[in-house]
């Protein structure tokens, strides 16, 4: 099973990236992340190119990214809440699905029709709320045809570090053992 996890974080060892983790070694799978904090995925600049032909007309990482999302059974992704919404950088790299959208209009498939599963991991210390933040998640994944199968936040991590948040460390591990089940004699 081929695991992609999509990081909104700075941090490569913070709150989000450590739920993330949690996912996955309980998920079991081969794992690759994608940091949007390493600007390899730069945002659309809506040039109009890919409504008349395939291709992005920026040369960056955006290829790869969605060669890795292609190739993904399950995307994790795992984001802290910034004044209530995701990263600005994972915002930005998510606009590059405007590819996906520009091509399925112009009839063709961008994605391999296959099923894909993903699940919303979000962290945040402040008081503001998650709501926008995970209909931001919903839209970008449900743009890649990812069927979501949990949407978990560890809010408040300014007292309560992710990793002692116990009710969203169960809920994690909960639905990757849920997922591993539901996936159980699939081939991937």
């Amino acid at each position: 099973m081929k695991i992609l996890v999509l990081s909104g974080s700075p941090h490569k060892n913070g709150s989000s990236i450590c739920m993330a983790q949690t996912f996955c070694a309980a998920l079991g799978g081969d794992v690759s992340y994608f940091y949007a904090y390493d600007n390899t995925v730069a945002p659309c600049i809506d040039c109009g190119r890919c409504a008349r032909k395939a291709g992005c007309s920026l040369d960056d990482g955006g290829a790869a990214l969605l060669h890795a999302i292609d190739e993904a059974d399950v995307i994790v992704l795992a984001s802290p809440v910034y004044f209530s919404d995701l990263t600005g950088p994972l915002i930005s790299a998510a606009s590059r699905l405007q590819y996906l959208w520009m091509r399925r209009r112009s009839g063709e498939t961008v994605l391999s029709p296959k099923s894909r599963r993903g699940v919303i991991l979000l962290a945040g210390g402040g008081s503001g709320k998650p709501d926008r933040a995970l209909a931001n998640a919903r839209c970008y994944l449900h743009q890649l045809g990812v069927q979501i199968c949990a949407e978990i936040c560890s809010l408040d991590t300014d007292r309560t570090p992710v990793q002692d948040d116990r009710a969203a460390m169960a809920a994690i591990v909960q639905a990757a053992e849920e997922m591993r089940r539901e996936t159980a004699g699939n081939t991937f």
